[in-house]
């Protein structure tokens, strides 16, 4: 790709303040049912526990790149893991690569599964089980095929056809199951939720029962940058998810490698490391990208700060972005005050195997 312009374009002040207010705007619109570029999704939470305590059930999560699967047991009102591994995963090009790798990796014993999935999903109540109808596919996945379709209700239709397996699925999504799993330590009040790693996305509560996944890297009230620009015409979805392609982990290396002559950067990683040298020539370039990602996502939370209306919030935060993109975590802090945040007002916390609790919790 071709070197643009070394000088990084930084959103001011001003940008932040309008981007911070346009965001509350569209999380009132988005929860009231208004127009929003918000999605906004009310996730209603299960009543009762559908499996027996001692029971073995499996998750799997999958995010935008990466895979978790553990056996949980039920021990009372929680759930311990008894194995785990991790994986990469494929692009999901349609539904037969999506369901031929869970079929792969899904446990010979187990009668109950619950998928932590990465996606946008219209919650769906199934006989006392969440599941999710796919609205669309984000992170450069497509699933063909299986769009507006009830994921689990598919999979365990698949899985009882071609495999001759009889097997209950609940389905959650990512945003979803964080602030499950915040919600064993937090109140519904006090309690938000983000990703900020390969895609980004926030969750709140709306009451104890509900969970509203905002979808916020759909969000579109502000002026994208010049290198966001290309980087969306040339995504598989160009004109959905602008806010994403400007912050999340996915596509920053895509606007560094779109600014420096003929760089091949392909982790947020090695991003990291390029801006921690400070002896190179383009380490300055790195710099400002993360720091422009973190003043974005400062903007969002102080938006949720204000919606909120709360003195003190607890964020659930997962994402290898925030916790170890170079500065992150401290320039969000930074600009959260700018934005009229008080110290300490937002309390970051990283729980623990939180998209394995988080997903047990929908069935135990």
């Amino acid at each position: 790709m071709n070197h643009m312009s070394s000088d990084i374009e930084m959103y001011s002040q001003e940008d932040l303040e309008t981007i911070r207010d346009n965001f509350v705007k569209e999380i009132e619109a988005g929860i009231s049912g208004k127009a929003s570029s918000l999605q906004c999704i009310r996730n209603p939470l299960p009543s009762q526990s559908v499996v027996a305590d001692g029971a073995v059930f499996q998750v799997i999560t999958i995010g935008g790149s990466h895979m978790k699967k553990a056996l949980m047991k039920k021990v009372g009102n929680k759930a311990e893991i008894l194995s785990r591994e991790e994986s990469s995963v494929p692009i999901f090009s349609d539904q037969e690569v999506f369901f031929s790798f869970i079929q792969a990796n899904l446990d010979p014993n187990v009668n109950n599964l619950v998928i932590n999935l990465a996606q946008a999903l219209e919650p769906v109540m199934r006989n006392n089980l969440l599941d999710g109808k796919m609205i669309h596919a984000t992170k450069e996945h497509l699933f063909d095929g299986l769009l507006g379709k009830v994921v689990g209700e598919e999979l365990e239709n698949y899985l009882k056809e071609k495999h001759q397996r009889k097997i209950r699925i609940s389905v959650g999504n990512d945003q979803v199951i964080l602030v499950l799993a915040g919600l064993a330590d937090h109140s519904w009040e006090n309690l938000i939720a983000g990703i900020v790693g390969t895609g980004v996305d926030f969750g709140i509560c709306s009451d104890q029962s509900t969970i509203i996944n905002l979808e916020s890297g759909g969000f579109s009230k502000f002026t994208p940058t010049e290198t966001g620009i290309i980087i969306d015409k040339e995504s598989e979805k160009p004109g959905q998810f602008i806010f994403e392609k400007e912050v999340s982990g996915r596509y920053l290396i895509c606007h560094y490698n779109l600014l420096v002559t003929n760089s091949q950067c392909t982790t947020t990683e090695e991003l990291s490391q390029i801006a921690d040298e400070g002896q190179s020539d383009n380490s300055p370039i790195a710099q400002k990208l993360f720091e422009r990602s973190a003043s974005l996502i400062a903007a969002q939370l102080a938006g949720i700060f204000q919606y909120k209306k709360q003195p003190n919030l607890v964020c659930a935060m997962e994402g290898s972005v925030f916790w170890h993109g170079w500065h992150y975590q401290d320039m969000v802090k930074d600009y959260l005050q700018k934005l009229a945040v008080p110290a300490e007002s937002i309390k970051f916390v990283d729980i623990q195997d939180n998209s394995l609790h988080g997903a047990a919790r929908l069935i135990i």
